[in-house]
């Protein structure tokens, strides 16, 4: 009697198993042919319905990530795609349409980053190194075939940006014609009065110097738009 109510249990959980995986209901088919196995562990059709509930529920996992990845890259959400791609690789790492993908979408991300990374700190530009590197980074987003919406506000943008941070901007320096005027980057300005140079957008440090009097250094930003006062550079404190 134990033995015909066992046989009973079993067959009725495989055949809810098998019901299901014929509806595509994956994750039910797979509760029922564990229930199975629970009632006879070594029974070989409870094994192999397992098997075939757990690899259909892997490869409709593995769709629905794929086609998510390949959304969001018409979205241009490189990083959210290049992650996705990850959890494929990460479940099945032979999947060819994934390691493609997340090549694709790694250089795609890092692009963003580094165009990213020079609008959101344009005065930066004023290092002749920061120029070369976004000039390079520039003519790799136009180098791409077929670049999406973003990407073209992005070279536009760039563009903008390299050629106002490379445009010089006239500033005024005031000093009292006894003061030595150093700029760095620039080099030594003399003594004058009043002076105009042209200086491309960055950060600046003018030093003065005097026989007798204490060094001042001045610091200032330079935008853009230039500056709505001039920088004043005159040694006042006499040394004691």
């Amino acid at each position: 009697v134990n033995a015909q109510i066992l046989d009973n249990r079993f067959n009725e959980a495989m055949s809810r198993g098998y019901t299901a995986l014929e509806r595509n209901q994956l994750d039910s088919a797979k509760t029922a042919f564990k229930q199975a196995l629970q009632l006879k562990p070594d029974d070989p059709a409870a094994r192999s319905g397992l098997t075939q509930a757990s690899s259909a529920a892997t490869k409709q996992t593995l769709q629905s990530l794929l086609s998510q990845a390949t959304a969001l890259e018409s979205r241009e959400q490189w990083h959210q795609a290049r992650d996705t791609y990850a959890r494929v690789m990460a479940i099945d790492s032979s999947v060819m349409e994934a390691r493609l993908g997340q090549i694709r979408s790694t250089a795609r991300a890092q692009l963003d980053d580094q165009i990213r990374g020079i609008l959101d700190q344009p005065l930066r530009l004023s290092s002749d190194n920061v120029r070369q590197e976004a000039q390079r980074i520039l003519a790799d987003a136009r180098a791409i075939k077929s670049p999406g919406a973003k990407l073209k506000e992005q070279i536009s943008r760039l563009d903008q940006t390299v050629k106002t941070a490379t445009t010089p901007v006239q500033v005024e320096l005031v000093s009292d014609q006894d003061t030595l005027v150093t700029l760095y980057r620039q080099g030594e300005l003399g003594k004058f009065q009043r002076k105009q140079i042209s200086l491309i957008p960055g950060k600046y440090v003018a030093v003065g110097t005097r026989r007798g009097y204490r060094d001042v250094r001045v610091e200032f930003q330079l935008g853009p738009e230039g500056l709505s006062q001039p920088v004043v550079v005159i040694c006042k404190d006499p040394i004691s």
